[in-house]
């Protein structure tokens, strides 16, 4: 099929390149006969390129695949020249041109949503998460790369599991969300102070960037009724849903 063929470029790729990373967000085991979906985002600072592909294995004892949607960060369909799937009981792949070489892209930063991959759960343990991961091989038989093509060049992306979890507003990482936030954050923007493995936890009004406005917005949360939380993840552990170039390098201790 033509997905295979498209998915052997790879063979002449590049080493791998930590400038373009992908991510799958690994579903939890529910109840037998639910659905659950596999979200995949991709961080890159390359402002143009044309393809890219990947594959993603899964336990056929616990997963079903039954369906790949596009991704909200794809251009719409009449910007994409080929868009292939394939779903095997142990896997599915896609691969997808974009219209034009450059012409069209995907927006740089983190966590551009490029794929969902929805299953059926027939297996395994509720509240364990399902053993997914990226893979080279479906079912034994079919053969794919996780790869964008870029200025003629195939590059290998590096490949993870989830993202950091944090609390929006935990910047001290201890688990609440107090004014011990607010003296973190401060130190750490005006005194040479630490400001932690996660600065989107510090991020507290979740706009992209960590600067007085946050421990504003925390006093606010915390001592005028009817102020506005911290969006999500709040009040619960979670992983940042918002693209923007502010990152979480390793989860939070209590997460």
């Amino acid at each position: 099929m033509v997905l295979v063929a498209l998915i052997g470029v790879g063979s002449t790729a590049q080493s791998q390149t930590p400038d373009v990373t992908y991510h799958v967000e690994v579903p939890t085991i529910e109840e037998i006969g639910d659905q659950v979906s596999a979200i995949h985002r991709i961080t890159t600072e390359y402002s143009l390129f044309a393809s890219f592909g990947f594959a993603i294995c899964n336990d056929p004892g616990e997963l079903l695949p039954i369906d790949i949607d596009p991704g909200s960060s794809l251009p719409s369909a009449s910007q994409i020249f080929f868009y292939d799937t394939y779903i095997e009981p142990g896997g599915a792949g896609v691969a997808c041109i974009l219209d034009g070489v450059g012409a069209v892209t995907i927006p740089t930063g983190v966590g551009q949503h490029i794929t969902t991959v929805q299953y059926q759960i027939i297996g395994g343990t509720p509240g364990e998460s399902a053993a997914i991961n990226y893979c080279e091989v479906v079912d034994g038989q079919v053969s794919y790369l996780n790869w964008l093509y870029f200025e003629g060049a195939t590059l290998l992306p590096e490949q993870l599991l989830g993202y950091p979890r944090f609390k929006r507003g935990d910047g001290n990482a201890d688990g609440e969300v107090d004014i011990a936030d607010v003296v973190f954050g401060l130190s750490g923007l005006f005194t040479g102070g630490p400001l932690g493995n996660c600065r989107d936890a510090l991020d507290a009004n979740d706009d992209g960037t960590v600067n007085i406005a946050d421990p504003i917005y925390t006093v606010m949360y915390l001592f005028i009724p009817g102020s506005p939380p911290p969006p999500p993840p709040f009040t619960f552990c979670g992983d940042d849903q918002t693209p923007d170039p502010v990152d979480c390098e390793q989860s939070a201790p209590q997460c």
